[in-house]
């Protein structure tokens, strides 16, 4: 009996203490993730900051800086007076100038630019022309992974034309607009649904992005319809909704993931940030069991989905994606890695048979390199994780991804407005987070947290074990966006000018 007793108790501490480890590394976790989301966008705001007052020391620029001013002064001013008036508009005319300012800008840029078909993106237009002249499935390689869900389709419908991707993009601009609008209706009221669009349109980067076949807009677009379901099942674990419902919003959510992660390789790291949201909310509202049955019933939906798309062809080979695995690890997870190519591309070269299959040795190598260094070196790793990031806080500064040639006036206004778009986003994006951040023990965001909790993840493994470009953070300028339309709203609410 005596044994029985001290088996029980034993066993009781182990649990108890494993529970307390669990929460205390999934606390650290997100913790982390807001930090770098807040980091990230404090460094922007810097950098830019800092770009912005050289252009303007250089002279000449007053022009530039009017015309930049007058086009996001439209969306901007909205967003203030939104924040002043303290009530939403009128659905109606909203969307209405949602929708025609959208086009507006998007068809300005189109016309203004001639767009760069270049790296990747050249590579994936040039696959959904040739999957259109034969068979696209099953797909040959992870460019024609990417080129199958919306670029594919746009050749076949209406070929080979600049004008039509420009479009589909355009449309897929002003959908992501339109369903985080509805996510943020969802998840709390349409005042800050309304400051999320208007938000959004300051965003000058996705602009640019409109004018080539891009995986970053297209991966934006699943990730966005995923949140906005989300967003549903979120409601339904807090308000105890019958199984058959959330079993009809967990199906489409696991679908739509493993869109994302055949389109930009993001659905993991989206679905990880959507359990930790799904417990949150069931410890919050005290549903902890309907959100633990809610989360596996998730899991398995988003694997059935994965499943699915490889039997019908959707999946790149199987060796290919986990060679750019290894081919990522040990290009970019020691700390004296700089995260670019071209150091990667050193590395690969050095430690990579390009005859093996798997590079079992080279992974090997490259998990043991992170984890010695980790441990051995922790200030450098710390050093190289901040430089990381800081290199990776520029975002639009990657021009000749989106735009071949363009007149120099119209040039030099999109780079001012490229400057201008990010601090005014960014900046406050960084002011709200953290004042949403002192407040998160007072009320609880459950869109919002998804879309951090996803952008940190990301930028940790951007800073931590891959490669990095400022196009890469694409995620962010949403992220930002929600920040601006949560914080602002909590703040009007806390001074009574929003309700």
């Amino acid at each position: 009996m005596k044994k029985q007793h001290e088996v029980g108790f034993y066993t009781r501490n182990i649990v108890r203490h494993g529970r307390d480890l669990g929460m205390f590394t999934l606390g650290t976790g997100l913790l982390l993730c807001l930090l770098f989301v807040l980091g990230y966008s404090y460094f922007v705001t810097i950098f830019m900051s800092n770009d912005l007052i050289l252009a303007i020391a250089k002279g000449g620029s007053e022009k530039r800086l009017l015309i930049a001013a007058c086009v996001l002064s439209v969306p901007a001013g909205g967003l203030y007076w939104l924040w002043r008036r303290g009530q939403p508009f009128s659905l109606v005319p909203f969307m209405v100038f949602y929708l025609l300012f959208s086009a507006c800008v998007c068809g300005a840029y189109a016309w203004s630019v001639d767009p760069a078909y270049v790296s990747d993106f050249g590579r994936m237009w040039q696959a959904a022309s040739r999957m259109a002249e034969t068979d696209p499935l099953p797909v040959k390689g992870i460019i024609g992974q990417r080129a199958l869900f919306v670029a594919y389709p746009v050749v076949e419908v209406f070929g080979a034309s600049a004008a039509a991707m420009e479009f589909a993009n355009s449309t897929i601009f002003m959908v992501i607009g339109l369903v985080g609008y509805m996510a943020m209706r969802t998840s709390r009221s349409h005042l800050p649904a309304q400051a999320f669009a208007l938000s959004w349109l300051c965003c000058f980067e996705p602009v640019m992005a409109i004018g080539i076949p891009t995986h970053d807009l297209w991966g934006l677009l699943f990730i966005s319809l995923g949140l906005w379901v989300a967003a549903e099942l979120y409601g339904a674990v807090g308000d105890a909704t019958t199984r058959p419902w959330l079993l009809a919003l967990a199906a489409p959510l696991g679908a739509l993931l493993a869109l994302a992660q055949l389109q930009r390789e993001v659905g993991v790291i989206f679905l990880l940030a959507t359990a930790i949201t799904l417990l949150w909310v069931g410890l919050h509202r005290e549903r902890k069991m309907v959100s633990a049955l809610t989360l596996v019933i998730l899991f398995v939906f988003y694997g059935i989905s994965m499943g699915l798309l490889g039997v019908a062809g959707a999946k790149s080979p199987p060796g290919q994606q986990s060679k750019m695995n290894v081919a990522r690890l040990v290009g970019f997870s020691g700390s004296f890695s700089t995260g670019r190519f071209d150091f990667g591309l050193a590395m690969r070269e050095t430690f990579i048979d390009p005859e093996s299959v798997d590079n079992t040795d080279a992974a090997l190598l490259a998990r043991s390199v992170f984890l010695t260094d980790s441990a051995e070196h922790p200030a450098r790793r710390v050093s190289n994780v901040v430089s990381r990031l800081a290199a990776l806080s520029r975002p639009g500064s990657q021009q000749y991804f989106y735009i071949s040639e363009v007149p120099p006036s119209r040039g030099q206004v999109i780079a001012v407005l490229i400057l201008l778009s990010s601090l005014l986003v960014f900046g406050l994006g960084a002011c709200s987070g953290t004042y949403l951040l002192s407040r998160a023990k007072q009320t609880i965001f459950p869109v919002t947290a998804t879309m951090v909790f996803f952008s940190g993840g990301m930028l940790i493994v951007f800073c931590t074990l891959s490669e990095l470009q400022p196009r890469y953070a694409f995620f962010m300028w949403m992220t930002a966006s929600m920040l601006v339309a949560n914080g602002l709203f909590e703040q009007g609410r806390r001074t009574g000018t929003a309700s």
